[in-house]
C-alpha cells in the first residue's frame, strides 16, 4: 500500500507573484522529490508522487536491464506533472494548427530534458515508463535515432517495466504500416500527426525495434543501416545492404516474430525497491517559469514562451529558471547578440551550470581577437566550466582559441589535443589543432592530423588541410631562414 506523503500547504493571497500573468488564480505547485528525480504538479499530490515512484521504478529496472554502455540520461531532466489535458496543451505539438492530445511527452533540444505528464491520463505508469525511456534511447553514439526507433524502443522497455503495454494488450492494429513508410516517418510526417494513425504506429514500431534490437544479430544490422542511411543512402537501398532483404521480406519478417510471440510482454522480474518523496511548495512564478521553458522547446510555442519569460523577469530580475529559460529560447530563435547578454546574466544567476558558462563565452566573441580584456573573461567562464565537467569538449575546443588569439599556440595545442581526445570524430576539431602544431613548428603533428583529413566528411575541412599542408611544406623548407610560418586562420 502506497503512504500518504506529508504535504505543507500555504494559503496565497492572489498577488502577482500566485496568480497567472492575467490575474487569475493558480492552483498551488508543489514539487515531488525522489532521489532522483524533481516533479513539478499543480495536480493532486497522490497522482504526482505515483509519478515520482514509477519513474524510480523505471529508472532502477532500465538503468541494470538494458542501458550497459554507460548511456545514462544527461542533466537536467525537468518534469512537470500537470493535472489535466488542458494545461498540458501548453507544450503539446500543434497537428493541424492544434495541440495534439497526449498523455505524455519528451522533449530533449540540448538545453535539457523535459518530460511532460497528463495526470489525468489513462495508464498513467505506461505513460511515465514509455517517457522515462526516451530519456535513455533518445540518441545512441552522439547521433540521434529515427522517430520509429525512438518510439519503438520506448514502447518495448515501458513494457518490461509495467509489465503490459496497452498498443499490443488491445489487439492487433486495424492498420497496418508498411516498413519503408515506417522507416521514413518524421516528427513532421502529416501521418504521424494524425491521431487515428497513431495506434498502428506505435505498434508497428515496437515490434520492429523489439526484433531488431532485442536479437545481437538483428541489432549488428541495424547499426549497419543506420550508418548507411546517416550517410546519405536512400532508405529502400540501406534495407537491402545492411539487412539483405526488401522491404516486403522485412515486412514479413516482423510479423512473423509477431506471430511466434503471440503480441505478449513478459512481466517486469523482482520489484522495485520503495522510495520516500519530500512535498516541497513552489512559488507560482518559478513553477511559471518552468512551465516557460518547457514551452520554448519547440518552435510552435516559441515566442509565447519568451513573451512569458519575459513578463516574469519584468516581476523579478534575479528569477535563475527565467533567466535560464530565456538565453536558450533566445538562442534557438537565432537572437544571437540578445542571446549571449542573457547567457551571462543566467551564467551569474546559476554559477554552477557548465553549460551557461560555456554559451555566454562562446556567444561572445565578437572582436575577442583584439579584446584582450573580453578574451580574459571568456577564458574565465571557460575555464570555470571545464572545473564544473572536465570533459566538456566544446568548452576545452573554444579555451584553445582563446589561448590562440593571445598567440600562445602551446596551450592552445594541449586545449585542443583534449578537445579531439573527449570528440575524436570532430574534423574542425582536428584541423585547429592541426593550425596550433603548425604555429608552434610541431610539423610532424600538424602534418599526420592533416594528411589525415583528406577523407574529412566535411569538404571545407578538406580544403583547409590541403592548404595548410602546402604552408608546412613552404615553411619547413624556408626552417633555417626561420623568417616564414603557416599563417592559416583557425576557426
Amino acid at each position: 500500500m502506497r503512504r500518504a506523503l506529508p504535504i505543507c500547504l500555504l494559503l496565497l493571497l492572489c498577488s502577482p507573484a500566485a496568480c497567472g500573468r492575467n490575474g487569475k488564480r493558480h492552483t498551488d505547485w508543489v514539487e515531488i522529490r525522489t532521489p532522483h528525480f524533481r516533479i513539478l504538479t499543480d495536480g493532486s499530490v497522490e497522482r504526482g508522487s505515483a509519478v515520482g515512484a514509477q519513474l524510480e521504478c523505471s529508472n532502477e529496472i532500465l538503468s541494470a536491464k538494458f542501458v550497459t554502455d554507460g548511456n545514462q540520461p544527461a542533466p537536467p531532466l525537468y518534469v512537470v506533472a500537470f493535472r489535466n489535458a488542458s494545461e498540458m496543451r501548453q507544450v503539446a505539438p500543434l497537428g493541424e494548427g492544434e495541440a495534439v492530445r497526449l498523455g505524455g511527452l519528451f522533449l530533449d533540444t540540448g538545453s535539457g530534458r523535459f518530460i511532460g505528464i497528463d495526470l489525468s491520463t489513462q495508464n498513467l505508469n505506461h505513460i511515465v515508463a514509455h517517457e522515462y525511456s526516451h530519456s535513455l534511447v533518445s540518441s545512441a553514439g552522439g547521433q540521434r535515432l529515427p522517430l520509429w526507433l525512438q518510439e519503438g524502443l520506448a514502447e518495448v522497455f515501458a513494457a518490461s517495466v509495467t509489465g503490459e503495454s496497452e498498443i499490443f494488450e488491445s489487439g492487433p492494429p486495424a492498420k497496418k504500416i508498411p516498413a519503408m513508410q515506417l522507416l521514413g516517418f518524421r516528427e513532421d510526417s502529416h501521418e504521424y500527426k494524425e491521431q487515428a494513425f497513431h495506434g498502428a504506429f506505435y505498434s508497428q514500431a515496437s515490434l520492429t525495434a523489439e526484433y531488431l534490437w532485442m536479437d545481437q544479430e538483428h541489432k549488428k544490422r541495424l547499426l549497419t543501416y543506420l550508418e548507411l542511411t546517416r550517410g546519405g543512402k536512400p532508405i529502400e537501398v540501406a534495407v537491402q545492404q545492411a539487412f539483405q532483404k526488401s522491404g516486403a521480406e522485412l515486412n514479413r519478417a516482423v510479423a512473423e516474430f509477431a506471430s511466434q510471440r503471440r503480441r505478449a510482454r513478459p512481466a517486469a522480474k523482482g520489484s522495485c525497491t520503495k522510495v520516500a518523496g519530500e512535498i516541497v511548495p513552489v512559488s507560482d512564478l518559478d513553477a511559471q517559469a518552468r512551465v516557460a521553458e518547457f514551452e520554448s522547446q519547440t518552435a510552435e510555442h516559441l515566442d509565447d514562451a519568451i513573451h512569458k519569460l519575459e513578463s516574469i523577469l519584468s516581476e523579478n530580475p534575479k528569477n535563475e529558471i527565467a533567466l535560464r529559460g530565456l538565453a536558450y529560447g533566445l538562442w534557438r530563435r537565432g537572437d544571437l547578440k540578445q542571446a549571449s547578454e542573457s547567457f551571462a546574466r543566467a551564467a551569474d544567476a546559476n554559477p554552477t551550470d557548465a553549460n551557461l558558462l560555456y554559451l555566454s563565452a562562446a556567444l561572445d566573441t565578437d572582436g575577442a581577437h583584439d579584446q584582450p580584456a573580453k578574451r580574459q573573461r571568456m577564458q574565465t567562464a571557460l575555464l570555470k566550466a571545464i572545473s564544473l565537467n572536465p570533459d566538456f569538449a566544446d568548452a576545452h575546443h573554444w579555451l584553445s582559441l582563446t589561448y590562440a588569439w593571445d598567440g600562445d599556440y602551446l596551450a592552445a595545442s594541449d586545449e585542443g589535443k583534449r578537445a579531439v581526445e573527449l570528440d575524436p570524430e570532430n574534423e574542425q576539431f582536428k584541423f585547429n589543432l592541426a593550425a596550433f602544431y603548425a604555429h608552434s613548428q610541431r610539423w610532424s603533428e600538424a602534418r599526420g592530423l592533416c594528411e589525415g583529413l583528406a577523407a574529412a566528411s566535411n569538404k571545407d575541412v578538406v580544403s583547409q588541410a590541403e592548404a595548410l599542408l602546402k604552408q608546412i611544406e613552404h615553411a619547413q623548407l624556408e626552417r633555417e631562414a626561420n623568417d616564414s610560418s603557416p599563417t592559416q586562420g583557425v576557426q
